[in-house]
């Protein structure tokens, strides 16, 4: 509708706004020690990967919380497929440093910060990675990824997907652009009755809620 194209040219109006001020802060953040040294630029910057040639699974986690939680999938994908490859994108240097602890030595498995959310550099992300099926864990919910995705027809899923009432009652507000993000997700796996109820009022297709 045009309600939801003129809440998307509003979203990237004000995604080009802050991405000179989301640059400093990053900056700001390396002489504090809050970020990757030269990792940095993946948040801001395009850059040219050569993906390898196989199966990609795309996890992406804000922080070490949503990190831990994906773990046993990471680890039964590893065993289940010796040809396929992982990619996890993070948004916290503590989540990259767990990443590195744990699977530094590990060839199938990638890291990459995930870019701010601005549609040159999301394209320059899958010009790179081209994944084959994608994961969003928690409440991680970025418009412009999420809209990509929905193009490219990739299988996505949302995993251990929580949305609190403040959330709930932020995205009622804009509820027709709310639909238009959680309708794009293949399968959304509730982690409480609460966030299903929500989902389903959001008109997310598949959703699934074990307890």
């Amino acid at each position: 509708s045009s309600l939801i194209i003129m809440l998307k040219v509003l979203y990237n109006f004000l995604i080009k706004i802050f991405y000179l001020p989301y640059c400093v802060i990053i900056l700001i953040r390396i002489f504090f020690g809050k970020e990757h040294k030269l990792k940095f630029k993946e948040k801001i910057l395009p850059k040219k990967i050569n993906r390898p040639n196989g199966f990609l699974f795309w996890f992406h986690v804000a922080s070490i919380g949503e990190l831990n939680s994906i773990l046993p999938i990471v680890e039964f994908f590893l065993k289940k497929n010796i040809k396929s490859y992982i990619l996890i994108t993070t948004i916290t240097l503590s989540s990259y440093n767990q990443i590195q602890k744990k699977y530094g030595n590990e060839k199938r498995i990638f890291h990459q910060f995930l870019p701010y959310d601005i549609n040159f550099l999301v394209n320059n992300f899958f010009e790179n990675w081209k994944p084959d099926i994608v994961s969003f864990v928690d409440s991680e919910i970025w418009p412009n990824f999420i809209f990509k995705i929905k193009d490219e027809k990739i299988p996505f899923l949302l995993l251990n997907a929580r949305l609190t009432k403040k959330t709930f009652t932020r995205w009622k507000v804009v509820k027709s652009f709310a639909q238009s993000i959680f309708s794009s997700f293949s399968l959304a796996i509730s982690s409480n009755k609460e966030t299903t109820d929500y989902l389903n009022y959001f008109n997310t297709k598949q959703i699934k809620y074990f307890g």
